[in-house]
């Protein structure tokens, strides 16, 4: 079984937390603690795509996980640049209706893409019962590796 390098599989699930807990907190906390998790978020994701060309990736064969995947990366960047033109339009207290309907719209979005990811993960993990889920998964080897 191939596994991703262990740079990513840290990554990727940092990400993944950060990245649900701003969709599912967005409303309830403060707007500049959501646009620094946001400008963390962007960083990590910048790492994460700079990691994947310097890496050995494993290849994605299956045509919908290689849409998903792109999709989320798409959505993130979107997320990333909408916030920002956001957090720059009309200061922080305050912002552009307009954009702020793009960046929800956006956030929604990504929300729907990732509850497939989930779904797919689960259809791997219980029905197809492949090891899918180990190749992302933390393991001693591949934290012992690491220098992350």
């Amino acid at each position: 079984m191939s596994k991703y390098h262990p740079r990513s599989i840290k990554l990727h699930w940092i990400s993944a937390v950060l990245i649900i807990a701003q969709l599912v907190l967005s409303s309830l906390i403060a707007v500049k603690l959501h646009i620094a998790l946001g400008v963390i978020i962007a960083i990590l994701t910048f790492c994460r795509l700079k990691t994947k060309m310097k890496s050995k990736s494993i290849m994605i064969t299956s045509t919908a996980a290689k849409t998903a995947h792109f999709l989320m990366y798409g959505l993130i960047i979107a997320l990333i640049v909408s916030g920002a033109a956001l957090a720059k339009s009309q200061g922080l207290a305050t912002g552009n209706d307009f954009l702020h309907n793009i960046h929800q719209g956006l956030a929604n979005a990504l929300t729907f893409i990732i509850m497939i990811h989930l779904a797919a993960v689960l259809y791997h993990l219980v029905i197809l019962k492949d090891s899918i889920l180990q190749r992302m998964w933390f393991s001693k080897a591949a934290t012992s590796k690491s220098s992350f």
